[in-house]
Parts: structure tokens; C-alpha cells; sequence
């Protein structure tokens, strides 16, 4: 019998890891220039595994090469989207606390909901001198928060009947429509 017993889980585990390993390489290489003048940190509601947070990460990195803003990007991803209700360990939190109190970064930015809310619900405090710019802020159901001055973002607000309304009219013929949703907010506009 082998000393580790055989599991199916473990290949999907082991192959997780190494692409999580190639994309922190990748984001480091892209997004860091030969001279690193400005500080950017980047909170990921959910992990770079995920085609939408490698698209976001890819866009930002290509915009500050396009723009050739030398920057250096300290990538955190606090994979809330496997969590129940969505929570953040107590030891990330901390993490962007210290990140926050000691490194001097001229930007924050938050991709998707949790991350956002981090800041604009005052889980953490923002220091007054380092703007947050945020992404694909999806609380289509909530009032969105009074901002501080140094906030700005976006907002994705649900598209799901306008988005089938066009389906239908490019597809009249169409007779049975599914979608698939998680239990987020979005479920409840459909």
C-alpha cells in the first residue's frame, strides 16, 4: 500500500497550485517595470483562477503598460467565492491592514463586490492620502454607499433581463430559456 493513498482530488490540487504559481509569476512580470515609482495594491474578491479575475488583472496590467506608468502591484485575492457567506479570514483582513499601515501606496484597487466592501463599508479604514479606485461593484440591490472624496469606481450593475430581451429578439424562435446562477444577488433579479 502506498504511503499516500491514491486520490483524484490531489491531481486537481496539485495542477490548482501550479497554475496559481505561474500567475503570481506572470502579474509580478507584467505589472513590474524596471523602475517602480508607484505602489498599487490589488484586492481580488475572488481568486486568479477564476477567466474573470485573470481578465481584470491582465486588463489593469496592460493599461499601466500601454500608459507606461511604471508600477509595482501587491496582488492579494481573498477567494470568498468558495466561502460560506462570502468571509474573509481574519488573518487576510490583517494582512491588508498591515500591507496598508506599511507600505506607502499611491492606489488601492478592488475588483468585485467583497473587496469593495471592505473599504466602503469601513471594515477596513482607508488612509485619506491613497484613493480607491474599484471594479465591477455588482450591489445592483443595496444603495451604493456615500463615497469619501478619494473613492471612484465602477459600478456592474445586472444586465440579465436586458441581456435576454436581445437574445430573444436576435432568436425569436426561441421556445425555453436557462440560466445558471450562484445564490448571489443576481439570482433574484432573474
Amino acid at each position: 500500500m502506498p504511503f499516500f493513498p491514491f486520490n483524484p482530488g490531489m491531481l486537481m490540487n496539485l495542477f490548482t497550485i501550479c497554475i496559481l504559481s505561474f500567475f503570481f509569476l506572470f502579474v509580478g512580470s507584467i505589472c513590474s517595470g524596471a523602475e517602480t515609482n508607484k505602489r498599487i495594491l490589488y484586492l481580488d474578491t475572488f481568486n486568479p483562477t477564476f477567466k474573470w479575475s485573470q481578465d481584470l488583472v491582465s486588463g489593469f496590467c496592460e493599461y499601466l503598460a500601454a500608459e507606461k506608468v511604471p508600477a509595482s502591484v501587491d496582488y492579494i485575492a481573498l477567494n470568498t467565492h468558495s466561502t460560506e457567506g462570502r468571509k474573509i479570514a481574519a488573518n487576510t483582513l490583517s494582512e491588508i491592514r498591515r500591507l496598508l499601515a506599511d507600505n506607502h501606496y499611491d492606489l488601492v484597487v478592488t475588483a468585485n463586490d467583497t473587496a469593495t466592501d471592505l473599504f466602503l463599508l469601513k471594515k477596513i479604514e482607508l488612509p485619506p492620502d491613497i484613493p480607491l479606485l474599484f471594479c465591477a461593484y455588482n450591489r445592483s440591490l443595496r444603495k451604493l454607499p456615500e463615497l469619501a472624496p478619494n473613492m471612484t469606481g465602477l459600478r456592474l450593475i445586472g444586465t440579465i433581463a436586458p441581456t435576454l430581451k436581445l437574445g430573444l429578439q436576435l432568436l425569436p424562435q426561441t421556445k425555453t430559456i436557462a440560466v445558471v446562477s450562484d445564490a448571489g444577488e443576481d439570482l433574484s433579479l432573474i
